[in-house]
């Protein structure tokens, strides 16, 4: 009898568990909970629940989305950790096998905050995403934590925050297409013992600021997420080279991009027209 009753509580649990779940991203850091001696505290970053490619494939009101609307996968990646200088001493960042190739990365750490922005070559359609490793060492003993935040955005460069975007449907009408938000979870840490730790350390690590594409790729679309530190998003320099070339620019402004800079930009770059290429300076994402 009793097993009949554990089967039917295992049941209703996974039903339970299945009807619940949350389809929001999860930003994290691992282990959520830690405990040293003196020993170097390492810390995983990474992304869970990554939408499939395609996957937003559907408008809030059950309409079928045009092909070129849909969305989902992870574009680019804002971490922002926030950590007791008093408590603990930045180490290095190490970039994961995936994230170490991409040419469009940057990290530092700066007055008790770890930042890094990443942009991959390609949209990464994986469920999860590992972004690399952050080293603290210990200096005082303390209960402490790292605060997480940070943005993911999609394949069409749409931001996993819980809002909205209009989008046309396989019939030529309209909707409105509905994202998951990302939540975040950070650390906390209990030191009862300081570091010993007396060697190099590497608190920033940036992209080359000139970056050359050659060849018969056209960058057709160009996706700016500001991070929620900086929501004021400048754009340094753009610089596009083509023989005859067709340009289109659209700008969808909310407060934080001057769309006649951009056009401006785009009006003298014409006017050079040789070889196409591109040079991006300053922070991505």
């Amino acid at each position: 009898m009793n097993k009949y009753i554990f089967f039917s509580i295992f049941l209703m649990f996974l039903i339970f568990s299945e009807n619940f779940a949350s389809d929001n991203l999860i930003l994290k850091l691992t282990p959520e909970e830690s405990e040293t001696d003196g020993e170097l505290l390492y810390f995983n970053v990474s992304v869970e629940n990554n939408p499939p490619e395609n996957g937003l494939d559907e408008g809030y009101d059950g309409s079928n989305l045009a092909d070129y609307e849909k969305d989902g996968g992870c574009a680019a990646v804002d971490v922002s950790i926030n950590y007791s200088i008093d408590v603990l001493e930045p180490i290095e960042f190490n970039w994961s096998e995936t994230c170490i190739e991409m040419d469009w990365k940057e990290y530092w750490f700066e007055d008790g905050e770890f930042y890094l922005s990443i942009t991959f070559d390609e949209t990464i359609y994986d469920d999860s995403i590992l972004i690399g490793t952050v080293v603290f060492n210990p200096i005082a003993e303390s209960e402490t934590e790292l605060e997480l935040s940070g943005c993911l955005a999609s394949n069409l460069g749409t931001q996993y925050n819980g809002g909205k975007r209009t989008a046309d449907t396989d019939d030529e009408r309209t909707t409105r297409v509905e994202y998951p938000e990302t939540e975040f979870y950070g650390s906390e840490i209990e030191i009862n013992g300081i570091g010993s730790y007396d060697g190099s350390t590497t608190l920033e690590g940036t992209f080359e600021e000139t970056s050359v594409v050659s060849g018969s790729n056209v960058v057709y679309n160009i996706n700016v997420v500001p991070n929620q530190n900086e929501p004021e998003v400048i754009i340094k320099e753009v610089e596009v080279e083509e023989i005859s070339p067709n340009i289109t620019v659209i700008v969808q402004n909310d407060g934080g991009i001057n769309p006649f800079l951009l056009v401006s930009i785009f009006l003298v770059s014409i006017l050079s027209g040789a070889v196409f290429g591109s040079v991006f300076r300053g922070r991505i994402l």
